[in-house]
């Protein structure tokens, strides 16, 4: 699952094997967005989606929230979810101070692929 948000909107999306199972678009975002309100909203929709393909998700790429930490706890009593930042510190260098990291994401996404 891969999860990002920004100023207005929230979206996230389930991969799996390079096919787009699930997209979702919620119409908040930014600061408004804590580990427990997107747990909440994504738990919605894990639901429905382990129970339509019978697969479950272990691994979430998250960008644009204020604590991944915050997210990974939200997410504690979920199972096995693991939540990863999509787009490191590492990845973006330097030179990208004033530039947030949501916009940075599909950027990032095209040269690594």
């Amino acid at each position: 699952m891969v999860i990002k948000v920004e100023s207005g909107s929230t979206t996230f999306a389930i991969v799996d094997q390079n096919e787009l199972l699930l997209y979702r678009s919620l119409e908040y975002g930014g600061a408004a967005v804590t580990g427990e309100s997107l747990a909440d909203d994504v738990n919605t929709s894990l639901v429905y989606f382990e129970d339509r393909y019978g697969i479950s998700v272990d691994r979430v790429l998250v960008t644009g929230v204020q604590s991944v930490e915050g997210l990974q706890a939200a997410f504690g009593s979920s199972g096995n979810l693991r939540v990863e930042e999509l787009l490191s510190s590492g990845v973006t260098g330097v030179g990208a101070s004033g530039v947030s990291r949501s916009a940075l994401a599909a950027v990032a996404g095209a040269l690594v692929s």
